[in-house]
């Protein structure tokens, strides 16, 4: 395209994309904050980093107020083990949004403190509530090194997750859209395509 002025239109009417040099705020240090208030429980500050569009079907306060009733619960225990960074991405910018596509993992252990009673045929049985967890953990494509030791009734897994961070002036921090089949829909609203596109080259 040799007109300037048809190029003056491109440039204003399609989204600028560009590899930036730098993160401002630092991303890997946004990472490492949320994955750190994953791991310590801080619910307050870890409810920060998921992106707006993530509370669909629960208010942030909804899923905060859940998170915290979790916690509380005594019939249960889930220790977060390790966490650890894989990849960060280089960024891409369209207009004033910063997008980028990270990688980490979050090791984990659970065990419940109660027993199931279920009555079969006027026999009641106790069953470990982790044997239906554990077969449906098995199931997890993203969940690896899954291991169940019965002797002391306690499940440890690998979970790797590939996530969008999104940035723009609005935010305080950097926001994570975990990138899956169940957010498809959500990811493609809020990632421009070319965008998208960039960030999975």
């Amino acid at each position: 395209m040799k007109n300037s002025f048809s190029i003056f239109c491109l440039l204003i009417l399609l989204p600028t994309i560009t590899l930036a040099q730098t993160t401002a705020p630092p991303l890997k240090a946004d990472l490492e904050k949320y994955l750190e208030a994953v791991k310590q429980k801080n619910n307050e500050l870890a409810i920060e980093y998921p992106h707006p569009k993530s509370f669909v079907y629960l208010s942030k306060e909804q899923t905060l107020e859940w998170m915290n009733k979790s916690k509380k619960d005594s019939s249960i225990t889930v220790t977060i083990d390790s966490t650890r960074i894989i990849s960060i991405s280089a960024i891409v910018e369209a207009g004033e949004t910063k997008y980028a596509l990270v990688k980490y993992f979050i090791v984990s252990s659970m065990k419940y403190l109660n027993t199931l009673k279920i009555n079969l045929k006027g026999d009641t049985q106790e069953f470990s509530s982790l044997e239906f967890t554990y077969s449906m953990m098995k199931k997890e494509p993203n969940i690896t090194e899954l291991q169940y030791d019965r002797q002391k009734d306690i499940i440890h897994w690998k979970t790797t997750l590939q996530s969008y961070a999104v940035f723009n002036p609005q935010y305080q921090n950097w926001k994570l859209l975990p990138d899956s089949k169940n957010t498809q829909t959500v990811c493609e609203q809020v990632i421009p395509e070319k965008v998208m596109k960039q960030l999975k080259k």
